[in-house]
Order: C-alpha cells, then structure tokens, then sequence
C-alpha cells in the first residue's frame, strides 16, 4: 500500500510539471517595440528619430504604434541595443523579429555583424530568415536562443548591427521571445512512474 501511494504520488508529481511547462511554453513575452518600451541604446548615428509612426516611404508599422527604420543614416556598423525585460531562464527559447525593406536595396542575413534575441552578447541560432522579396513588406524572421549558465537570470534584449555602408533602408519590429519547455523529461518521469504502478498491482494480484 505504501508502495502505491508512493507510486501515485510520483505520478501527480509528474503531471503537475507536464502542467507548469505548458503554462511556461505558453508564457511569451511580447514587446511592442515602441520607442518608449525599454531602454534603447544606438550604434553608428541612430537615434530617436529613427522610431516611425504612420507610414513611412509605404511602410507601416507591424505592431505597437512606431517602428524602428534605418532612415537616412546609413553608416556602416548602425545597430540597436533594446531592453525587452523579462528574465532569461534555463531553456531554449523560440524567438523572432519582423523585418522589412523599403525605399532601397533588399537586405539580407548576411549583411548583419551581430543578430540576437535573448541576454546581452547572447547568440541566437537563426533558423528561418527569407528574403526580403517585396519591399514595403513584413518578413518574419526566427530562431532558436540557448543561453549559457552566464546568461541565465539577465533580461531579454533584441540587438542587431548592420554592415552595408550605404544604398540600404531597413526596419524593424514586432521582437517576440517565446520559451520552448523542455517536456520530455516530465513525460518520462510520468512514464515510469506508470510502468511501476502497474508492476506493482500485477504483484499484488498474484496468488
């Protein structure tokens, strides 16, 4: 009987982490990414201005009321460092961004130095980045973010640096961080904890 209740016990125990993970998976933290939202820090000549509302050039903004645009300020290594809040735990995150061309040469992946969501210096794995083939258009661009131990604990920001010098507009908005929770490992825990019970019950039966 001790056994059995033991083996219950191991089970609830199970189900209520298979329960907390998919509240975690379903906990995403969104941001605006207005220009108010988190504290933004600028690399090569962007600023506040760079923040857009209403159409600019035919494009709009994807989410929120503003939206981050190279502008005019072309210089080669412009980036953005923006605070998104939350705090970075020891999972794999899904993440993404939109990102769109307008009024100039269509950007890609590999004009970009630095591209991350997730800790500061963080490296995100991007695993879909199409091309900007319409301008004036939202792409959606995602990848996967594994913090190191060092990582765990600090706030999510979104940073980018570009390296094209000139000829290039690009924006951005619409950064998402979504938590991935690693589920196998309660659902094997679930798992045995059956198979034992059901040892158990056989033993018990038997005459």
């Amino acid at each position: 009987m001790k056994k059995s209740r033991l083996l219950f016990a191991l089970i609830a125990l199970s189900l209520a982490q298979i329960f907390h993970a998919g509240s975690v998976a379903a906990d995403i933290i969104p941001n605006d990414f207005d220009m108010n939202t988190g504290t933004n820090t600028y690399v090569g000549g962007l600023s506040d201005i760079s923040w857009v509302t209403g159409s600019f050039y035919g494009l709009s903004p994807n989410a929120g009321s503003q939206a981050f645009l190279s502008a005019y300020f072309n210089a080669n290594g412009f980036g953005l460092t923006k605070d998104l809040g939350g705090v970075v735990e020891d999972v794999i995150y899904d993440v993404s961004f939109y990102i769109a061309s307008y009024s100039g040469n269509p950007v890609s992946f590999s004009d970009f130095t630095k591209l991350n969501i997730g800790a500061l210096g963080g490296t995100t794995d991007w695993t879909s980045t199409p091309a900007l083939s319409v301008q004036d258009t939202w792409f959606l661009w995602e990848g996967k973010y594994t913090p190191t131990a060092a990582e765990v604990g600090n706030s999510f920001v979104f940073e980018f640096q570009f390296g094209p010098t000139s000829g290039y507009d690009v924006g951005f908005d619409g950064a998402i961080v979504a938590s991935a929770v690693p589920v196998p490992a309660a659902v094997w825990l679930l798992g045995s904890g059956i198979i034992g019970l059901v040892g158990v019950r056989r033993k018990f039966r038997k005459p």
